[in-house]
Order: structure tokens, then C-alpha cells, then sequence
């Protein structure tokens, strides 16, 4: 007796899609769009469905279901995609999967020619309604594949030259995407012009409240400002008060550093002016970081002059007196305010020879992602356990989010059945949501650890190049930070001398094989980058700026 080959489900459903087919062509519709802006314009959830009915009353195709019908981006295979592929390859009465244009289908070459082979292998065809093809045709499927890849390269174009213009956005000083609260947005002749609106106008006592009475709490500014007719959580006041958005300044990863009208902020964070349209002044926001920092008693509004930034950290090597700055006859210079000393020196000659001395520090670029990871470690001790527990967090996140797509993946490919699937699925989601809740609430314990890490890589290598920008404020933190003790000019050798070099500085310094004895004394030439590993004595660049 010879045995019946066992049939798999799968070939009993394509067994019985071929039968129904015999009755006509059943349809399921899928529709998408990338964004919520798509889905208002441009190709909209509307006009794909208006043309994908019309497509299937003049070719007498019956719909069963509608899918998708949300903003979901097709760079690769999403949730609702692949419940369609599912639903679809599930029930033997669809043999059609109508689209409006292939690039709703996909935009990702090697889902999209997978999923749609797929289908295919399951007797279920893929047909854009403004890409017919003749399914006669012997390159029907490689012509389909074609327009899926046209899609694909369309995409990464799109994504190229939008990333130009966002970066061309932000060095013209345009904020392109949506403004901080108090802000109304619009653009004139592809510009973004950015006002100030009435929330706005009411944000504004905030600054002004915390920095005309320190010791006022955010609580007290919060009930104020509602009471004024702005009701906004404690998380986004603090988020404001801290957002150099509000003073005209521009922050962004885009920002090109190396061109001329780059300033940095307190923190070393560059920035520019940008074009919007500013709600408070720079002073007053300077002040109310003051007082965020915890220096209410201690903030001073100096005015002072960029002529002579190494004013306050200059010392005569005679008698350790600070130098001081003049001027005469349109030069500049330091002197020693000894009566006696003769210390009298060009201020240009001074700078030039402090520059060459920070031109130095240039991290070699064999061992600079050892000195990030040096960087990293030490932040991550100053955030303490938080760092850790936001990356375990993390990563249970990402590994839920694998078992859901693993899921789809499984459903989509019949590998289990629908009630599991709900079961599973409605489980992870769960699952995620708390995981996600749980994340950013690390996260808000967090400061920014990349952004720290290479900001403290930046300046290490272009201290020079920061410290000749002349910018006042600027140059004292960098001075802080090379030479915590100040520096000495020798007026006999007509050179400058320290006995205190940072030692994260100097440790650049001799693995870029530079002597630094040369115009400058150091302390210790033994240290080797395992001092930078060990615990205390070493402070992070960004920790003096």
C-alpha cells in the first residue's frame, strides 16, 4: 500500500486559493503613507484608497479588507505590514494584493522582492494600480522587482538631499523642524520664520521671576504661569529655562564648528545666533543659568575686554605678581605691577606663544577611540549606577522588540497560528510599554554621555583653534582647564613656563612624541595612558568648561 505524501497546511491553503480563484480575482488593499504630513497631503490614505476602488470596479475584483491605512515608514518591514502578509497568506479566498504604487508596497529592495516572491510562491499577486503590468508578460516579476528598486534608490536620494538641506538649515541659522513651546512656526519663500506667540509672552516672567528672585522654586513659577493662563508640567518648564533657544542661540549636531561665527557656551557646547526671533536677551538667560547651577549669590554681570584673555592667569616669574593689560599707541600689551620690574611684554608675542603651546594637544587618531572610552568611563562614574541601569533597560528593550518582530516574521510565514499570535503579541506590547516607560524615566535621570564624550574629544584636539576665537569667557575656561595654577612668563628666556599641566593634557602631549619641556615646564614626564585609567587625579576636559 503506498503511503499518501503528508500535505502542509500551507499547501492546503494554496490548494484551495486556486479553487476560489476559479469565482474571480478577491483583493486586499494596502495603503501607507511615511508621516503624519503625507497622511493629510500629498499621496494621502484617501487618495490611495480612491484609486485602488476605482482600479478594482473597472477590473471587477472584489475587496474583502482594507489594511494599513496609517502612517508607517516603508524602509523596511513594519508591524502592520507584515499583519497584512499574514492575514493574507492565511486565507485562501485573497489572490490579489491591491497597491497604488509599488513604493507603497516598499521602499526597501530586499523586503520588498522577498515578501512580494512570497506572495507570489503562495499564488497571491502584487499589482500597483499606477504601475500595470501585463501578467502575460515572460518579465513581469523582474519588471515589479525593477520598480521596487527604483523605490529604494528614490528613498535614499530623498533621504540624502533632505539631509543637505537640514544641515544648510541650521548654519543659515534656521530651525527647520518644530520649535520649543512659546513659538509659532511658518515658512516665507522656503524660509522658516520662527515668532514668538502669547504662550510665549507668558513663558517669558518664568526667566524673569527665577532671576529676579532666586530662590523662588519651579513649583511656585509653574502656578504662577497657570494662573496666567499657561499650564505646562514641571519637566517641560525645566526643559525651557534651560534651552538656549529662547536667547536667539542655535544648538545643533549639524552645526558646522569650524566656521567663524561659532560661539561656545558655558559648558563648551557650540553654538550660533540663529534668525528666530528671541524671547529673552543673552544676559538674562546667563543669569537664570547661574541660578539653575546653584550660584544665586555668587552671579556678576563683568564686562570684559577679548584684548587680553590671559589677564587673571598671567604671573610674572620674578616676583609671581598677575600681569596686567594696556594699551598705548594702538598696541597692546602685559606688564608686572611691581614697581621695579621691568616685565614689559607684547601681548600678540604672548598669545602667539600660548596658542603654539595648545596647538600641541592633538590626539593622535591611533588612539582616540581609547581616550573616548577613557572619557567614557569617567562620566559614567560621575552618573554613577544610573548609566548601567539605563543600559540594561535598554537593552531589554531592544530584545523585546526582536521577539515581537521575530513574532510577525513567524505569522507572516505561517509558522504559527493567529490565537498564539494575539496571545504573544498582546504580551510584548504590554511588555514594551512598561520597558519604554521605565527607559525614559532613566533617561531623565541622565545627562547627554555621547555629547559629552566627543564635546571633551573636540576641545582636547583644537584647543588652539578655540582659544584664538578671542572669546573672553572662552579662553579663561581653557586656561582653567590646561593650566589649572596659571602660567609664568620667563622675561629671560622670553618663553612661558608652568609647573602644572593637566595631566590629561600633557599625557596627549607625549604620545603625539612632543616634548612638552620645550618653552614649558612640566611637573612629571612618567605618566602613560594607564594614569588616564586609574581612579582620582584626572578631570574630564568638559569638567573646567
Amino acid at each position: 500500500m503506498i503511503k499518501k505524501k503528508k500535505i502542509s497546511k500551507e499547501e492546503r491553503i494554496i490548494e484551495r486559493r486556486k479553487e476560489l480563484a476559479k469565482n474571480g480575482q478577491v483583493a486586499a488593499i494596502w495603503t501607507r503613507v511615511s508621516s503624519a504630513d503625507q497622511y493629510k497631503t500629498n499621496c494621502s490614505i484617501e487618495t490611495q484608497l480612491d484609486g485602488c476602488y476605482n482600479y478594482c470596479n473597472r477590473n471587477n475584483i472584489k475587496v474583502k479588507h482594507e489594511f494599513g491605512g496609517e502612517n508607517e515608514s516603508a524602509k523596511e518591514a513594519g508591524d502592520l505590514f507584515l499583519e497584512m502578509i499574514g492575514e493574507v497568506l492565511n486565507d485562501p479566498e485573497y489572490n490579489t494584493i491591491i497597491v497604488y504604487d509599488f513604493d507603497r508596497f516598499s521602499r526597501n529592495s530586499d523586503d520588498g522582492i522577498y515578501y512580494k516572491t512570497k506572495v507570489k510562491k503562495n499564488g497571491i499577486n502584487v499589482i500597483s494600480v499606477n504601475q500595470p503590468i501585463d501578467a502575460n508578460n515572460i518579465l513581469a516579476s523582474q519588471l515589479e522587482n525593477f520598480l521596487i528598486i527604483l523605490a529604494d534608490i528614490d528613498n535614499a536620494m530623498r533621504r540624502h538631499k533632505c539631509y543637505n538641506g537640514m544641515v544648510g538649515c541650521i548654519n543659515r541659522g534656521e530651525w527647520f523642524s518644530k520649535p520649543p513651546i512659546g513659538y509659532d512656526t511658518k515658512k516665507v519663500d522656503k524660509h522658516h520664520v520662527i515668532t514668538v506667540n502669547e504662550r510665549g509672552k507668558i513663558l517669558k516672567r518664568a526667566f524673569e521671576w527665577m532671576a529676579n528672585e532666586p530662590s523662588i522654586s519651579q513649583f511656585e513659577i509653574q502656578r504662577r504661569l497657570k494662573a496666567q493662563g499657561l499650564d505646562i508640567p514641571k519637566q517641560t518648564l525645566s526643559s525651557c529655562l534651560h534651552n538656549s533657544f529662547y536667547c536667539g542661540r542655535l544648538e545643533h549636531q549639524y552645526l558646522n564648528t569650524d566656521t567663524p561665527n561659532v560661539k561656545y557656551d558655558r559648558y563648551g557646547n557650540p553654538y550660533i545666533m540663529g534668525v528666530q526671533e528671541p524671547l529673552i536677551s543673552e544676559e538674562l538667560f546667563e543669569k537664570v543659568q547661574d541660578v539653575l547651577d546653584g550660584n544665586r549669590n555668587h552671579y556678576e554681570q563683568a564686562i570684559e575686554t577679548p584684548k587680553f584673555p590671559l589677564k587673571k592667569h598671567l604671573y610674572c616669574a620674578k616676583d609671581y605678581r598677575l600681569l596686567t593689560g594696556y594699551t598705548t599707541k594702538g598696541k597692546d600689551y602685559y606688564k608686572c605691577g611691581l614697581i621695579g620690574c621691568k616685565t614689559n611684554i607684547s601681548a600678540d608675542f604672548v598669545h602667539s606663544q600660548f596658542k603654539e603651546i595648545l596647538d600641541r594637544y592633538i590626539i593622535p587618531s591611533e588612539i582616540s577611540t581609547i581616550f573616548a572610552k577613557v572619557l567614557e568611563r569617567k562620566f559614567q562614574e560621575k552618573e554613577g549606577a544610573d548609566v548601567e541601569a539605563a543600559r540594561n533597560i535598554k537593552k531589554k528593550l531592544e530584545t523585546l522588540k526582536t521577539k515581537l518582530k521575530t513574532v510577525n516574521r513567524r505569522y507572516a510565514l505561517d509558522e504559527i497560528g493567529k490565537d498564539v499570535y494575539d496571545d504573544v503579541k498582546k504580551d510584548l506590547l504590554m511588555e514594551i510599554n512598561a520597558t519604554e516607560h521605565e527607559l525614559r524615566q532613566s533617561k531623565a535621570k541622565l545627562s547627554n554621555l555621547s555629547k559629552y564624550v566627543n564635546n571633551s574629544i573636540a576641545i582636547a584636539s583644537k584647543l588652539g583653534s578655540y582659544w584664538s576665537k578671542m572669546d573672553y569667557k572662552l579662553c579663561q575656561m581653557i586656561q582653567k582647564l590646561a593650566f589649572p595654577q596659571g602660567i609664568l612668563w620667563d622675561g629671560e628666556r622670553k618663553a612661558l613656563r608652568t609647573d602644572g599641566e593637566n595631566i590629561f593634557l600633557a599625557e596627549i602631549a607625549r604620545l603625539q612624541s612632543i616634548n612638552p619641556n620645550e618653552g614649558i615646564k612640566k611637573q612629571d614626564t612618567s605618566s602613560d595612558v594607564s594614569c588616564l585609567v586609574a581612579g582620582g587625579g584626572f578631570e574630564p576636559p568638559t569638567s573646567g568648561l
